[in-house]
């Protein structure tokens, strides 16, 4: 009898919406999304607050750490198996959010809070909501957790462990102070080692049909942001260390065994001498079989590679000449980037490596670089490692109040393209205040004047036809940028300029009238220590010359300092009715849902990137299903001058911007890219030459009633749907391998549509600017086949009759 009371106690407790006091099994708390695929246990062991994630039963995230040490407190240990306290409830509700790529959102979610007790006293809660697409996580922080009203933060203790080495896209920004402006490579998670830097998200295949995984955060409003390490597995070993090496020394060679090797790492570090991204060469590079067959690594695909700029190069140098060492010229080899690192999977098929390695000629004697070879062993498991971005004035990680932190998530999808739909980080960030007027803010299309002119000419006559095209195409905005303040007087932050006035080249006032009578808006470019210094008379001025929005660049930090100045900044630029889009910023974390002015940010390895460099075919079709998927990105579109992937696209540089890709497929990243400011990057004189695909640009919607991916394969190719009243648009891209989809036009409503559709064509092949339009009359039982050739694209637009 006893027993069965103690069985009925603990039942009532655990299902109770919310209890004062529960008792939890051994095994602790279970919570399921609705449709029961994805499920979380929480529980504790030997003194650890752990938790789990499966999903369809496979395990997503293995038994993972949970907790916070806080300044002042001992290492954090819980007292017993037992939660002091455990509440649940469940929470469906709809809401609506007219500024982004849906409207109508379904906010429903199980939710456990669980209580546990340390063992010097204190008590640490955590949240735990459970959606169908994903897990959020988040600590209550109270007096009981931390002895007081404020506290400071030293370590998150949050871990994401995972079975075996799964690969995901993910990448190492190099340190906590960056413009979080890189591509996402494909790599096995056990090449995040300790003291990595790795931002978010990290998007995980779980074995070979998934389901993926995208680790990040939302509702950062007072924390520093969120990074992952790794940690160093045992049997890592540098086999060849150059040491040093400088510009004209002779190239060093190396030969040595690999000992079962399952991954190789080439790495190219700085040699200290104050020149950043030297030209470091790896060549006659060749592997060597048990057998004795020799294997030139120059023709095996590497599995990933990053490096601090640029693109790597295959049998040629950084700037695509021939690999030259000590004046000696080498046929094959890698061209690279110190820092660098290019990483293979050789699964032990191999016993040996010799090659040679040294800085390139092409620089004239400049640069030092130090070349390791790594190998890695296959390992287990995985261990991730919440590190976050430390504040400036090194009062730990977070000073601040007490309070709930932010959200971790991990967000769950069966395949690769459902990653795209995720509306868990919006659905767990703060709502928009309904009694707030946001009816000034104005989605809309931007001419640019900095991507094509090079910022060399802000004469004021010579803004003016940019903004008389943006008006000819029924265009709402012009982005002003660099230096309409600064002119060529001083560099940009210096505490001599003045924001309040054009420079002597641009009068910004008769900029503002001119583009009034065009009835175009301005937004205006600032640097951050420029803006900081005036934001209050700014912002007022502004506003009283009619501006639309500000452009804010280079903060390039997310420490809680740099957060904390952000929330400032847009809640100032609210009162006085601005839009901002910040640059050099770090990822969205939801908190455009309650300050929708927050139109647009970067934290994108965007299009400029192609005034210097080239972006690779696989970024393009990488970037949705990672940083995009997070919310909306500045990248730049519209590029006229279109190349080919990976073609030679003559020498790089400002007054040589073009896009890679084929015309189409720049036009379908317009659609594809969400951003409800869609910045358009090239100059007038060059798009008037490109009637009628500059047609696709009128009237083109920026925000939208419902979006859906299609199908996609992450760094393959994407494809996606959108509908704005009753017409739906259709894009898709492709990475360098030529591609034919099959699309149902089920998702039509009843009657007939005319289908305008962006094509490649056979022409597309030898010049990437060559394209067809086709007009057609569909139905929802139609199906059209979508053809794109290699770096292709296509975009169609569906008018209802």
């Amino acid at each position: 009898m006893l027993r069965k009371f103690f069985l009925f106690a603990f039942l009532f407790g655990f299902l109770l919406p919310s209890t004062a006091f529960c008792v939890s099994p051994p095994n602790g708390t279970l919570t399921k999304s609705s449709d029961g695929r994805t499920e979380l246990r929480v529980y504790l062991e030997d003194g650890k607050l752990l938790y789990k994630v499966d999903f369809d039963g496979k395990p997503v995230i293995t038994p993972s750490q949970l907790g916070l040490k806080f300044q002042g407190q001992a290492d954090l240990k819980f007292q017993n198996h037992f939660f002091t306290a455990i509440k649940t409830d469940s929470v469906d509700q709809d809401w609506e959010y007219p500024w982004g790529r849906q409207r109508k959102y379904k906010d429903k979610f199980n939710r456990t809070i669980v209580t546990a007790e340390t063992e010097d006293g204190k008590s640490l809660a955590v949240e735990c909501r459970v959606y169908d697409d994903g897990v959020a996580l988040r600590y209550l922080i109270d007096e009981k957790t931390v002895g007081g009203n404020e506290y400071v933060l030293e370590k998150d203790l949050t871990q994401f462990n995972f079975n075996g080495d799964p690969v995901g896209w993910f990448t190492d920004f190099g340190g906590f102070n960056s413009s979080q402006e890189k591509e996402y490579p494909k790599n096995n998670l056990s090449t995040i080692g300790q003291g990595a830097h790795v931002g978010c998200p990290v998007v995980v295949k779980i074995g070979e049909g998934g389901p993926y995984v995208a680790l990040t955060e939302a509702e950062l409003n007072h924390w520093g942001g969120l990074y992952f390490e790794g940690q160093d597995a045992p049997g890592i070993r540098d086999i060849f260390d150059s040491g040093v090496m400088k510009a004209g020394d002779k190239a060093r060679e190396f030969y040595v065994p690999l000992r079962k090797a399952f991954r190789l790492e080439l790495i190219a570090e700085d040699g200290g001498d104050g020149i950043g991204s030297d030209h470091a060469d790896w060549v006659n590079m060749t592997l060597f079989k048990k057998d004795g067959t020799k294997v030139d690594l120059s023709t095996l695909k590497p599995m990933s590679n990053s490096q601090d700029w640029g693109a790597l190069r295959i049998n040629k140098s950084c700037d695509n000449n021939p690999l030259k060492i000590a004046g000696i010229e080498y046929k094959t080899g890698f061209g690279t980037h110190a820092v660098s690192k290019i990483t293979f999977e050789l699964n032990d098929e191999y016993s040996d490596i010799r090659g040679l390695a040294g800085v390139d000629d092409e620089k004239e004697g400049q640069g030092t670089v130090r070349f390791r070879i790594r190998t890695v062993p296959k390992p287990d498991n995985v261990r991730l490692q919440a590190t976050l971005s430390p504040r400036h004035d090194d009062q730990g990680l977070t000073a601040t109040k007490i309070g709930p932190g932010p959200w971790r998530l991990i967000i769950v999808a069966p395949k690769a393209i459902n990653l795209v739909d995720q509306t868990i980080l919006m659905n767990v960030s703060a709502p928009t205040d309904p009694s707030a007027d946001w009816s000034w803010i104005q989605p809309g299309t931007a001419s640019w004047d900095w991507w094509s002119d090079s910022n060399s000419n802000m004469r004021t006559e010579a803004i003016k036809p940019f903004i008389d095209y943006a008006s000819e195409m029924g265009w709402q905005f012009h982005f002003l940028d660099d230096p309409w303040y600064a002119g060529k007087k001083y560099r940009m932050g210096d505490p001599r300029n003045n924001v309040l006035k054009g420079s002597d080249e641009t009068d910004v006032e008769e900029l503002v009238k001119y583009a009034k009578e065009k009835k175009i808006r301005l937004f205006l470019w600032l640097n951050w220590k420029d803006i900081d210094r005036q934001m209050e008379e700014a912002f007022a001025l502004y506003e009283k010359w009619g501006i639309a929005g500000v452009k804010i660049d280079f903060m390039d930090r997310d420490d809680q300092e740099m957060v904390e100045w952000y929330d400032k900044t847009v809640r100032l630029a609210a009162k006085h009715k601005l839009m901002v889009d910040f640059h050099g910023s770090y990822k969205p974390t939801g908190y455009r849902r309650a300050w929708p002015n927050l139109i647009t940010r970067e934290g994108i390895y965007g299009n400029e990137q192609n005034k210097w460099t080239k972006l690779s075919a696989e970024h393009y079709c990488t970037l949705p299903y990672t940083r995009l998927m997070l919310g909306p990105g500045d990248f730049t579109p519209g590029a006229i001058l279109n190349r080919h992937f990976p073609g030679d696209r003559g020498v790089p540089g400002y007054n040589t911007a073009q896009g890679m890709g084929t015309r189409c497929h720049e036009w379908a990243i317009c659609l594809l890219y969400d951003s409800p400011i869609l910045c358009l990057c090239d100059r007038p004189e060059l798009y008037r030459t490109a009637q009628p695909a500059m047609e696709f640009f009128r009237n083109l919607p920026t925000v939208w009633d419902e979006s859906r991916g299609v199908e996609g394969e992450v760094g393959e190719y994407f494809s996606l749907i959108r509908r704005k009243g009753d017409d739906w648009y259709y894009a898709a891209i492709t990475d360098n391998t030529e591609r034919e989809l099959t699309l149902k036009l089920d998702f039509l409503g009843d009657g007939n549509y005319e289908a305008t559709i962006y094509a490649d064509c056979e022409a597309t092949k030898t010049d990437a600017r060559r394209y067809v339009i086709e007009k057609k009359t569909v139905t929802t039982a139609d199906t059209l086949n979508v053809k794109m050739t290699a770096g292709g694209g296509q975009a169609i637009v569906f008018k209802k009759k």
